[in-house]
C-alpha cells in the first residue's frame, strides 16, 4: 500500500468517488464537489479509492486535517455547547456528548456505506469500461468539473442498469463452419 500523495490519477477513479452517495456529500448531503480523504494523507492515508469518499468543498476545507470523528466532534460542539451562566450544569455535558456522539455514529455509518459502494466491483469495472479512454488528471478543477457534466447522464444510465459490465453487453460470436460464405454468426441470448 502507498501512502501520500499521486501525482496522477484516473478520472474514472474520481468519477467512481464522485458519484458514490448520490453524488452527495458524506457529510452534509449537499452536492459532492471534490473527494475527501477519510483518513487524511497527513496521517498516513492512502490516496487511493479505499480512502476517499466524496464531498462538498466547504466540509472538506473544514474536515482539513482531521478524521471524520474529529471534524464530527468539533462541528457538534460549538452548535450545542451551552451558553455561558446556563442553568443547565452537568446533565447539558451529559446531552451535548451524547448528541455529539449519535451524529459521529451516523458519519461514520454513512462512510462506511459509501466506501462499501465505492469497491462495488461491479461499479469500478462500469467505471473503468466506459471512462478509462479519459485518461489520467494532473490538476483537478474546470476540466474534471466538465467531464462530470458530461458525464452525468450516462452514469445515471449506468447506475438504473445496475452497473453492467462491458462483456455483459457485448454480444458475443461463434465461428460457423456449415455455411459457404459465412464465417461468424452471433450467438443468440437462448442459447
Amino acid at each position: 500500500m502507498r501512502y501520500g500523495r499521486r501525482n496522477e490519477e484516473w478520472v474514472y477513479e474520481r468519477l467512481m468517488v464522485l458519484y458514490a452517495n448520490g453524488g452527495h456529500c458524506v457529510y452534509c448531503d449537499s452536492a459532492s464537489e471534490t473527494a475527501d480523504h477519510v483518513i487524511p494523507w497527513s496521517r498516513n492515508g492512502w490516496d487511493g479509492t479505499e480512502n476517499l469518499v466524496p464531498a462538498c468543498e466547504a466540509c472538506n476545507r473544514s474536515k482539513s486535517d482531521r478524521t471524520p470523528a474529529e471534524f464530527v466532534m468539533a462541528r457538534s460542539h460549538p452548535r450545542r455547547w451551552p451558553s455561558p451562566g446556563t442553568p443547565s450544569g452537568l446533565v447539558s455535558l451529559v446531552s451535548v456528548y451524547e448528541e455529539a456522539d449519535k451524529e459521529c455514529r451516523r458519519v461514520l455509518a454513512r462512510i462506511g456505506d459509501v466506501l462499501g459502494e465505492i469497491a462495488d466491483e461491479n461499479r469500478q469495472r462500469w467505471f473503468r469500461d466506459n471512462f478509462i479512454g479519459y485518461g489520467t488528471l494532473r490538476s483537478r478543477g474546470r476540466v474534471m468539473d466538465l467531464i462530470r457534466a458530461l458525464s452525468n447522464a450516462r452514469v445515471e444510465q449506468g447506475r438504473q442498469a445496475g452497473w453492467p459490465s462491458y462483456l455483459e453487453r457485448k454480444p458475443r460470436y461463434r465461428v460457423v463452419r456449415d455455411q459457404p460464405g459465412k464465417l461468424i454468426e452471433p450467438i443468440l441470448e437462448e442459447e
